[in-house]
C-alpha cells in the first residue's frame, strides 16, 4: 500500500514503510551497493531455480552421461558373453589347444574383456547435449533481452559469467563428474586407479570435473565470438565439441597405425617415441587432454611388445623381442640359438622345443609413461597421470582469460564496439593517468541557442555530448541534455533515431564512444568518471527496455524479488515491497504465475514495477 502521509502526485519508495531493527526508518535505497561476490550469489541462486524448472535441460545434461556408461557396460557384458560362449563351443567339439595355450584351454574372468577401448572413441561424444544446453542457455539470455536487463540493474559481467560457471561447471558438472566416476570405477578406463581400487574413482572424478569445468569455459567463448548470430551461437558449439574430438585421431600422439607387410591384409598399432614435451600443446585444448589420458588407460595396442628368452636347467638364452607371445616367440627365436636349445633338450631327453611351454619366458616390454605396481599390475606412472591433469588445470584458466579478453574486445548489439585488441598490452588500460592529468573533450556540436538558459547546473541527471557510431553509421550524435527532480523528460525521434542507444548508454549498459554523464552527483560515463559510479548509480537507477526482459521460469514475484536484490536491498525488504508493487500495479492474483501466462499488457506493468524497485529515484522508461 501507499505509505501514510504521501501527497498526491509525490514520489515515494514502499521500502519506506519496512522498519529498520533500530526501530528507524528505511532508507530508499541500499546504503553500498552490493560487491561482486553477492552479485554472484544472486546470480547464481537466480540461475539455480531456471535450471531446476528447465527439467528438460537439466536431465539430458545430467543422464545422456550416465545412459553412456550403462551402455557401455552393457556392451562388455554382451562381448564377453560371445567369448565365454565360443570358448565353451571350441572346448565341446575338440578344437586343438593352441601351442603354449590360450584362451581356449581355461575358463575366462572377467579381466579378459578389454573394458577401457569402446570409452576412447565413444565417451567425448555423450557429452554433446551438455554443450548444446550451456550454449542455448546463454543465447536464450540474450534472446530474451534478459541479459541487457539484468546488466542494467547491476548484474555485472563478471558476476554474470561466474554465477553461470558456477552453475554449469562446478555444481552440474561435479555432480555428473561423481556419477560417472561411481559407475565407471569398478571397470570402465580399465587402467585408471594406480595404487588402490578406490583411486580409480578419484582419477576419473578429477578427470570429468576439470574436462567439463574447461569444456564450459570453452562454449563460453564460442558463444561469446558468435552471439551476432544467435542460430550459429547455439549450433556450432556441440559441432567443434564433436570435431576436435575426431581430430585427436588424426593427432595420434601415442601411437601409430602400421602395415604389417605389403602382401598381408590387415594392420597393427605401433607406439610413438616421443618425448614427454610433445603433449604439451593438449593443455589448450581439453578434448585433446580429456582423450590423451583415456587412451593411456585404454588397455589394448600399449604393449610395446614382448621380450623373451629360452630357459631350462644350465641354459639360459638372450632376450629377444617378439610381436607376439608364446608360438610366435618360437618361430621369431634366432636361429643358432633355438638350434643350440633344441639339442640341449635332446640331450636331456626333455619335451620337444615346440611343446616346451615352461621352458619359454616372456617379459611384456610397456611404453614409456607405464610402470609397474604391486598388486594392480601395469598402470600409467603417477608423474604422467599428474602431467596431464596440470594440462586440464592449465586449460581451465587459459579459456578463463580467454573468455574475459573476448568479453572486452567483442562488439555485440546489446554493448557496442568492443575495445582495441591490444588494449591488454597498453600502459594506459593498466596504469589510467590520474583525473586532473585528464581533459574532457569538447562535443563537437554545441549550439547554445538550442537549450534553456535556466539553472540547469543544479540538475540531478546531466548528460553532455554522448556518442555512438556502428561501423560508420553514428547512431548518435553528441546527445546533450539536462533532467531538473521531479521531472518527466521525453526522448522523441523516429525509429532509428537511436533513442534505445542513448538510454542504453545512460543505464550503463552498453559503453558511449564520446561525452560523459553525471546522474545526482555521480560521474558515471566520461573520462572523469568514478571508479563505482556505475554500481552506485544502479542502486538509484530502474530501467524498463523496450522489450519485455522476462525469464520464462521465474515468477512475478521472484522477478520483482531479484531486481530489487541486485540493488541491494535485504531479501525481507525485497519481499514487502514485492508485494506492495503486485498489489499497486493489480497484479497480486498473478504473483506466483509465470510470465508465459500474461497478456502484452501485464507483461509492461511487471516491467515497469521491476523498474521501481529498491528506491529508484531515477526511472527511464523505453517505449
Amino acid at each position: 500500500r501507499v505509505p501514510p502521509g504521501v501527497r498526491r502526485g509525490q514520489l515515494f519508495s514502499l521500502a519506506e514503510a519496512v522498519p529498520v531493527d533500530g526501530g528507524g526508518v528505511a532508507p530508499k535505497h541500499a546504503a553500498e551497493p552490493p560487491s561482486l561476490m553477492e552479485r554472484t550469489a544472486l546470480l547464481a541462486r537466480k540461475a539455480w531455480t531456471v535450471k531446476k524448472r528447465t527439467l528438460g535441460a537439466l536431465v539430458k545434461q545430467v543422464s545422456v552421461p550416465l545412459l553412456g556408461v550403462g551402455i557401455l557396460w552393457l556392451l562388455y557384458d554382451i562381448k564377453e558373453r560371445n567369448k565365454k560362449k565360443q570358448s565353451t563351443v571350441a572346448s565341446a567339439t575338440g578344437a586343438p589347444t593352441p601351442v603354449g595355450g590360450g584362451a581356449a584351454s581355461r575358463e575366462r574372468t572377467t579381466s579378459d574383456t578389454n573394458h577401457g577401448d569402446l570409452e576412447l572413441f565413444v565417451f567425448q561424444y555423450l557429452f554433446v547435449p551438455w554443450v548444446q544446453e550451456v550454449a542455448s542457455a546463454l543465447v536464450g539470455d540474450v534472446a530474451a533481452g534478459t541479459r541487457e536487463a539484468t546488466r542494467a540493474a547491476g548484474g555485472a559481467d563478471a558476476a554474470y559469467w561466474l554465477a553461470s560457471l558456477l552453475i554449469e561447471g562446478v555444481a552440474i558438472g561435479g555432480g555428473v563428474s561423481v556419477a560417472i566416476a561411481a559407475f565407471a570405477a569398478p571397470g570402465l578406463f580399465r587402467r585408471a586407479g594406480k595404487s588402490f581400487e578406490v583411486a580409480a574413482f578419484f582419477e576419473l572424478f578429477a578427470l570429468h570435473w576439470l574436462f567439463l569445468l574447461a569444456l564450459t569455459l570453452q562454449t563460453f567463448v564460442v558463444v561469446t565470438c558468435l552471439l551476432r548470430s544467435q542460430i550459429a551461437a547455439a549450433g556450432l558449439p556441440p559441432l567443434l565439441h564433436a570435431t576436435l574430438h575426431g581430430l585427436y585421431f588424426a593427432w595420434n600422439p601415442l601411437r601409430r597405425w602400421a602395415w604389417r607387410g605389403i602382401q598381408e591384409e590387415g594392420t597393427n598399432w605401433r607406439l610413438w617415441a616421443r618425448p614427454r614435451a610433445h603433449f604439451a600443446s593438449a593443455a589448450f585444448l581439453p578434448q585433446f587432454a580429456y582423450d590423451l589420458l583415456v587412451d593411456s588407460f585404454s588397455p589394448t595396442g600399449k604393449r610395446a611388445g614382448w621380450r623373451c628368452r629360452l630357459v631350462a636347467d644350465g641354459f639360459v638364452g638372450e632376450r629377444y623381442p617378439c610381436r607376439a607371445c608364446w608360438k610366435e616367440c618360437w618361430d621369431e627365436a634366432p636361429g643358432p640359438r633355438l638350434e643350440a636349445f633344441e639339442q640341449y633338450l635332446a640331450s636331456q631327453s626333455l619335451m620337444p622345443a615346440r611343446c616346451a611351454e615352461e621352458h619359454l619366458k616372456c617379459e611384456d616390454v610397456w611404453p614409456f609413461w607405464y610402470e609397474k605396481t604391486e598388486d594392480r599390475g601395469w598402470r600409467p606412472e603417477s608423474a604422467w597421470t599428474a602431467g596431464v591433469y596440470c594440462m586440464l588445470m592449465v586449460s581451465v584458466a587459459l579459456w578463463a582469460a580467454v573468455l574475459w579478453y573476448v568479453i572486452q574486445v567483442s562488439t555485440s548489439a546489446a554493448r557496442g564496439k568492443g575495445k582495441d585488441l591490444l588494449f591488454c598490452i597498453r600502459k594506459a588500460y593498466w596504469r589510467p593517468p590520474p583525473p586532473d592529468e585528464v581533459e574532457e573533450k569538447a562535443p563537437l556540436v554545441d549550439h547554445e541557442e538550442w537549450f534553456e538558459h535556466d539553472k540547469d547546473s543544479d540538475a540531478p541527471v546531466q548528460v553532455r555530448g554522448l556518442r555512438k557510431v556502428f561501423g560508420k553509421k553514428v547512431a548518435v550524435s553528441d546527445a546533450t541534455f539536462a533532467i531538473r527532480d521531479s521531472e518527466i523528460f521525453c526522448l522523441l525521434g523516429h525509429n532509428g533515431a537511436g533513442k534505445t542507444t542513448t538510454m542504453s548508454m545512460m543505464t550503463g549498459a552498453m559503453a558511449p564512444d564520446g561525452g560523459s554523464a553525471s546522474f545526482f552527483g555521480i560521474r558515471t560515463l566520461g573520462p572523469l568518471a568514478d571508479a563505482d559510479g556505475l554500481d552506485r548509480l544502479r542502486q538509484l537507477l530502474g530501467f524498463c527496455p523496450q522489450h519485455d526482459a522476462m525469464f520464462p521460469q521465474l515468477t512475478l514475484r521472484e522477478h520483482l524479488i531479484f531486481y530489487s536484490r541486485l540493488k541491494g536491498v535485504e531479501e525481507a525488504r525485497a519481499e514487502h515491497e514485492a508485494t506492495g508493487l503486485l498489489e499497486l500495479f493489480r497484479l497480486t492474483e498473478m504473483a506466483e504465475g509465470f510470465p508465459l501466462k500474461l497478456s502484452g499488457g501485464q507483461k509492461r506493468k511487471v516491467m515497469m514495477a521491476a523498474a521501481l524497485t529498491g528506491g529508484s529515484r531515477l526511472v527511464v522508461l523505453d517505449e
